[in-house]
């Protein structure tokens, strides 16, 4: 997989390529350490846009979130 560092998340390049962030506890979110992964189109293999390479503490972040949404959706 491709992974390409980016600072911020980027309005679409001329090409039309996005840069589609995470969404993590109400907010839209990066890879806390700027990478992202390419996302490409299988059936012609067009670039499609960017995801973020979250890392394991972005997804542990995540994880935990989403607990912490649950358990006070069920009080």
């Amino acid at each position: 997989m491709e992974h390409t560092a980016l600072s911020t998340i980027e309005p679409p390049s001329p090409g039309g390529h996005r840069h589609y962030p995470a969404y993590v506890n109400g907010k839209w979110v990066p890879s806390s350490d700027g990478s992202w992964i390419a996302v490409t189109n299988p059936a012609d293999g067009s670039l499609v846009g960017h995801v973020p390479a979250l890392t394991r503490q972005d997804v542990e972040a995540a994880i935990q979130a989403a607990h912490d949404a649950r358990r006070a959706l069920r009080e």
